[in-house]
């Protein structure tokens, strides 16, 4: 007797294939599906990992770890498949707002595919991932973390077995915010180090010459991780340098070929058509854009601003003074964008980082030509132009540092709650602390109470980001070291 025709999917449904099982395919509902009572989809969206999916990857890290050093310490820290998701979905809320490097998306796709093994990378991710959003404890230093001593451990131990992974970049570059927003130094200035160069071994540094350790990309998403990666070493490199007073350029500055990353929203949702890739110096600076994409623009602009300062040696004064002036004029016209588009934004605190890095590329500048002695002029009369020069960039340092101010009201009003804080970028203190030191001159010079009332707002703000990240803290006790020597100064002579 011959069987019915009984219509078929064409692929297996997402619960077979899920449990690795021989799906029959039939419609509406398989035979397995059929048999438990549930539902049968046979779509081609990705489930959400689930508590065992993590638990397979907790087992096989717990073997590797005992082949490696015979314990399970790292497992343990990890915890288990619901403390591992309940982290992931924290750093996805928290740090992925401002410095969105890895796809969700694609960790997704992979976690459950059947066919995808986990490898250890993945599991200093997740580590990495847990340490970024940690607070710090009272009374425990930040380098003494029991997460951080793991995961550098760990780190090192993939390291020294050759392992070549992007993940295991992104979770590198996890550490040195964390050992950035905590003021754990010099090992953040050494850590980003490793990054460039490991960026550099992977092949994804844009030079053409470069070998791909990572092979030929297959999705516009990998490719875009790959670029973001990239971008997030640029831009920790930047700041880690600044903030050290190291200005020292990375001699891969972006070059003229060289993209920013796509739009925000297409990247968590996937969707990166190539019509969306923009050239970094071609993309004009008032054009739209989100908040990734333009930190790498006020990168890139510090960077401007640094060779300006350190490298370009431009002897016709009026010349060196148009360069200034242009820089000066771009800064401006990104700082304001960036201002509409964060009036326009749910979230002002996405928009925090790229505006922070912008302000600080203009305080570095105005302070340039503000102090003669920064241009080797200090027993020099200023010829006219050089004197004008000062008094525009005099005026320019009191107008950047009432944005910061500015800045500072805005992040005081969007972190009325403990976990409004951990959304908030380290990257913010650099700025403020340029306005306060400016602020601080102030009151100094001409006893200005309106720079007083600023300095004292942007010190309540230290105080309260420093619960969550310790090199506002720091920023802080340094501020308030700088007064103090000022004080017995004066009351000295």
């Amino acid at each position: 007797m011959q069987e019915p025709n009984i219509p078929k999917a064409n692929q297996a449904c997402l619960s077979c294939r899920k449990q690795k099982r021989k799906c029959s395919k039939t419609l509406p509902a398989c035979a397995l599906c059929a048999r438990m009572n549930r539902h049968c989809d046979y779509s081609d969206a990705t489930p959400p990992p689930t508590s065992e999916d993590f638990h397979a990857l907790r087992m096989k890290l717990l073997e590797l770890e005992s082949r490696l050093n015979g314990g399970n310490g790292l497992a343990k820290l990890l915890g288990d498949g619901e403390s591992i998701q309940a982290v992931i979905s924290e750093y996805f809320s928290t740090i992925h707002k401002w410095m969105p490097i890895v796809s969700q998306k694609r960790m997704t796709r992979n976690m459950t595919n059947p066919l995808w093994e986990a490898g250890p990378d993945l599991a200093l991710l997740f580590l990495c991932m847990k340490l970024i959003i940690s607070k710090p404890q009272d009374g425990i230093e930040s380098s003494q973390n029991p997460v951080y001593v793991s995961a550098k451990r760990f780190l090192a131990l993939l390291e020294a077995t050759g392992a070549v992974s992007l993940v295991m970049l992104q979770a590198a570059l996890l550490i040195v915010w964390f050992e950035y927003g905590q003021a754990i130094y010099p090992a953040a200035w050494m850590s980003v180090g490793w990054c460039v160069r490991y960026g550099n071994l992977l092949g994804i540094n844009n030079n053409p010459e470069a070998i791909q350790m990572l092979g030929r990309t297959n999705t516009w998403i990998e490719l875009e991780e790959r670029r973001r990666a990239w971008w997030g070493v640029l831009i920790a490199d930047r700041v880690i340098s600044v903030g050290s007073q190291c200005y020292i350029l990375n001699n891969q500055e972006p070059k003229n070929d060289g993209q920013l990353p796509v739009d925000d929203y297409a990247w968590d949702q996937g969707d990166i058509p190539h019509t969306m890739q923009s050239v970094v110096f071609l993309y004009p600076l008032d054009e739209p854009g989100s908040p990734f994409p333009r930190l790498c623009q006020a990168s890139t602009m510090l960077g401007k601003v640094i060779t300006h300062r350190f490298s370009e040696k431009i002897p016709d004064e009026t010349e060196r003074f148009g360069v200034a002036s242009q820089l000066y004029l771009d800064l401006s016209v990104l700082e304001r964008r960036i201002l509409e588009e964060a009036a326009r934004s749910p979230d002002y605190l996405i928009q925090a980082a790229p505006l922070a890095m912008t302000l600080s590329a203009l305080c570095m500048l105005c302070l340039i030509y503000s102090c003669p002695g920064i241009c080797g002029q200090v027993d020099k009369e200023l010829s006219k132009e050089a004197g004008d020069m000062q008094r525009q960039a005099m005026d320019g340092l009191k107008s950047v540092s009432r944005s910061i101010s500015d800045l500072v009201d805005h992040v005081h009003s969007a972190t009325k709650s403990p976990q409004d804080l951990g959304r908030i970028s380290p990257m913010v203190m650099g700025a403020m602390y340029r306005a306060a030191a400016n602020y601080a001159w102030m009151v100094r010079e001409n006893g200005d109470e309106n720079s007083q009332i600023a300095l004292d707002a942007i010190r309540h703000c230290f105080r309260k980001l420093g619960s969550r990240w310790r090199n506002a803290a720091e920023y802080l006790r340094i501020l308030e070291a700088q007064e103090f020597t000022y004080a017995v100064g004066s009351a000295g002579s």
